[in-house]
């Protein structure tokens, strides 16, 4: 059985980078980061090297992600691993990244950006 699936969350470490391909689709890239934490010697927690990882949010959802999103917001996205091979043109040596090509994607932030203009509402929709 093969079974490529992964879920990721961690905060924006710049604003989405949305951009059209030669066919017109639309694509966003990003990069989220999270933060690790260890045990110590002496049994505390201690930081460890955070976690970077890219992301590839294609079409509406991309569109929809670059839109509610911006550097710090926290995110969770899900999608299968990808490895991109090229040749650096400079030096002619082989270069590799793993990505995720995201399928899904959710909000993460405490609080949900919304329109400052809309007023306050109960967990059903409806005004106070």
């Amino acid at each position: 059985m093969r079974m490529n699936k992964v879920f990721f969350s961690g905060r924006l470490c710049r604003d989405p980078d949305s951009r059209r391909t030669g066919g017109g689709d639309s694509v966003v890239n990003v990069t989220l980061a999270q933060d690790t934490k260890r045990k110590g010697a002496g049994g505390e927690w201690v930081d460890g090297d955070p976690i970077f990882l890219d992301v590839i949010v294609w079409g509406a959802r991309g569109e929809a992600f670059a839109k509610f999103h911006k550097k710090g917001d926290m995110a969770v996205v899900e999608g299968r691993l990808r490895l991109d091979q090229w040749e650096d043109k400079a030096t002619g040596t082989k270069r590799s990244k793993l990505r995720v090509d995201c399928s899904d994607w959710h909000f993460a932030n405490s609080v949900a950006r919304v329109d400052p203009e809309m007023p306050p509402s109960r967990e059903d929709g409806t005004p106070f």
